[in-house]
C-alpha cells in the first residue's frame, strides 16, 4: 500500500462530519421501521389480490431499497415506494406512476409520471419511465420541482411478483440556481393489486 491510497482511504474516513454521523446513525434506526413499512405494503398488496392477474397486466405496488449518490461515492440510502396503474391501451401502454422516496436525513421526493415496459421474453422485461415531483426540502437539490427518469429491468418471479433493477437520475433541469443531481441504484420487489 503507498501513500497516496493511506492519504485516499483517511480522507474518506475523516470527511463526514458530526453532524452527518448524527443523521446517518438516525437512519439506521429508522431503517428498521423502513423495512417493516416495506414488508407491510408487499403483505397489504397480497391481500387485496383475489384472481390471478399477470404482473404486466395489472396495477402494481412496489418497494426498494436504494443507494442515492452511485456515482458519487457518497451512498446515500434511500427507500423507494411506487404504484404503478394498469397499462393504458389507448396511450403506448404506459403506466400511470406514483411514487415516493424517503432518504437518509428524512428528505422525502413524491412524483407522478409514466412508466413503459416491454417484454423481452417469459420471465424478463425491461422498462423506462419519467416522473416530475416536489422535494420538501429545495436546498437538497437545489428546487422544490425535480425530474426523475429511470431505466430498469425486471425478472418475473411468478405471475403476480416480479423483482427489478434500476438505475435513476434525479434533477431539477436547470430550475433552480444550482443543479447537482443525483444518480440511483434501486433494487425493488413488485406485487399485483386488483384491477
Amino acid at each position: 500500500m503507498n501513500i497516496e491510497s493511506l492519504l485516499l482511504t483517511a480522507k474518506k474516513v475523516f470527511r463526514y462530519s458530526p453532524a452527518r454521523r448524527r443523521r446517518a446513525s438516525r437512519f439506521i434506526s429508522e431503517k428498521v421501521s423502513l423495512k417493516y413499512l416495506a414488508f407491510t405494503l408487499l403483505l397489504a398488496s397480497a391481500s387485496v389480490h383475489s384472481e390471478p392477474i399477470s404482473i404486466r397486466d395489472a396495477a402494481r405496488a412496489s418497494a426498494g431499497i436504494a443507494v442515492w449518490e452511485a456515482l458519487n461515492d457518497q451512498d446515500i440510502q434511500a427507500a423507494h415506494f411506487s404504484y404503478e396503474f394498469s397499462p393504458m391501451e389507448d396511450f403506448y401502454s404506459a403506466r400511470p406512476t406514483l411514487m415516493m422516496i424517503y432518504a437518509e436525513g428524512g428528505n422525502i421526493h413524491i412524483s407522478a409520471g409514466l412508466t413503459k415496459e416491454m417484454a423481452i421474453n417469459e420471465n424478463f422485461s425491461w422498462g423506462f419511465g419519467s416522473q416530475i415531483g416536489f422535494m420538501d426540502d429545495d436546498r437538497v437539490l437545489g428546487h422544490k420541482i425535480e425530474f426523475y427518469s429511470r431505466i430498469y429491468g425486471s425478472y418475473h418471479i411468478s405471475n403476480i411478483t416480479s423483482a427489478s433493477i434500476e438505475f435513476g437520475h434525479i434533477s431539477n433541469s436547470r430550475l433552480g440556481r444550482y443543479n447537482p443531481g443525483s444518480e440511483s441504484l434501486v433494487f425493488s420487489i413488485s406485487r399485483t393489486i386488483h384491477r
